[in-house]
């Protein structure tokens, strides 16, 4: 035996822990290539450039997703024509587009939406500004008329005096004379109906203590004529051309006619939305492009075929056979309000004694919201709103 080489038994040990070394380090973790920096020491650098800075960390789905579209809830008088606007500017995205979804609350009678405006249960409001609405300010609440909703320009005859049909074929009913002594339906008292009541019946000297005013919501209209108790209403589209083709109606005259550019129905802020200057100018925005594209197909003859199929979707027309009889819908595609007609209105429920205490115009009325519309959206050429009334 050689005494300087090992033992068989130790190289047969040495080569087994060799062996075993060999595989821990396969089996070890790697750094992508890069050797293992010992405990404490620093990661060398790649080659190349210097390094970059830390990645930041993959954006959360929250931080990717947009921001929630904020909900304004809106009253409106159930499937009108005058409420077009909103439904087209809802149906098209116009409101997505301004970051708003739209929860569309109907309601009645325009006067009803004042106290949900008032505690901002709603925070826009789609009927008449009546003496309700004045009333509040007042209360110290600052609610506001912001825009036009329905209006009566020459050419518009969207609102109409109907009578029972029965009264008009024996000839017991077919001048305003007649209504003497007769039940007359309005929507509700203190709105703008009673007002243009009260103006045609002054046109034949008679007053409101000459005939029997009722209080009859726009659904209750058919049921009211079919059962004989109102004789005569004012009503408007599409209800005006439904009655009139089921014999229950005849059509006496059209509310512009002898009393044009009234201001029928407005659109409201309540006072918290108001105060939301750009949201407030956004939703503006929002619906005169609504309001304007129901122009276009109405009055200027474009786009008729999609915005006719918006309107059947939602109801306010339910028989294309009647489309062409409805009289046309007075919407303002500048959006501002007859100033002079709301004042008028006032100075009728100030005598009548229903709004308590005279209001300035300018506490109730704020054109700034159109006026900042226009400024992103531009005048319309209207045929129909030439009067100076409704330009600023």
């Amino acid at each position: 035996m050689n005494p300087s080489r090992p033992p068989a038994s130790t190289l047969r040990l040495l080569a087994g822990l060799l062996a075993l070394g060999a595989l821990l380090l396969a089996c070890a973790p790697q750094s992508q290539g890069m050797e293992r920096p010992a405990p404490g020491a620093a990661a060398p650098a790649p080659s190349g450039a210097s390094a970059p800075s830390q990645a930041a960390p993959a954006p959360t789905e929250a931080a990717r997703a947009p921001a929630a579209p904020e909900t304004v809830k809106i009253g409106y008088l159930g499937t009108n024509m005058s409420n077009a606007g909103i439904f087209i500017a809802n149906e098209k995205g116009y409101f997505r587009e301004e970051g708003f979804a739209a929860d569309l609350l109907p309601f009645d009678a325009g006067t009803r939406m004042v106290p949900a405006l008032a505690t901002n249960e709603i925070q826009v409001g789609a009927g008449s500004a009546g003496a309700g609405l004045f009333n509040t300010v007042h209360r110290g609440i600052h609610n506001k008329v912001v825009a036009d909703k329905g209006s009566g320009p020459p050419g518009a005859g969207w609102q109409a005096m109907i009578v029972r049909k029965d009264l008009y074929d024996s000839g017991a009913l077919t001048r305003l004379e007649d209504l003497r002594g007769k039940s007359f339906g309005i929507f509700a008292y203190d709105a703008s109906q009673e007002v243009v009541l009260a103006h045609y019946l002054g046109l034949v000297g008679l007053t409101m203590n000459d005939i029997s005013v009722v209080e009859v919501p726009v659904g209750d209209q058919p049921a009211a004529f079919a059962n004989r108790t109102m004789d005569a209403a004012w009503a408007i589209e599409p209800s005006v051309a439904i009655l009139v083709e089921r014999g229950l109606a005849v059509r006496l005259l059209g509310s512009e006619e002898r009393y044009p550019n009234q201001q029928t129905s407005t659109i409201m802020y309540s006072e918290q939305f108001a105060n939301q200057r750009d949201a407030a100018t956004r939703w503006m925005v929002a619906y005169l492009k609504g309001i304007r594209d129901y122009n276009d197909a109405f009055v200027a003859g474009r786009n008729r075929e999609e915005i006719v199929g918006i309107l059947e979707k939602v109801k306010v027309v339910t028989d294309r056979g009647l489309l062409d009889k409805f009289g046309l819908t007075g919407l303002n595609p500048n959006g501002y309000v007859h100033r002079g007609s709301l004042q008028e209105m006032h100075d009728f429920f100030v005598k009548k004694g229903t709004i308590t205490q005279p209001v300035g115009l300018d506490e109730l009325v704020d054109d700034s919201f159109v006026t900042a519309a226009l400024g992103r959206i531009g005048i319309y050429d209207s045929p129909l709103y030439k009067d100076p009334g409704w330009l600023r």
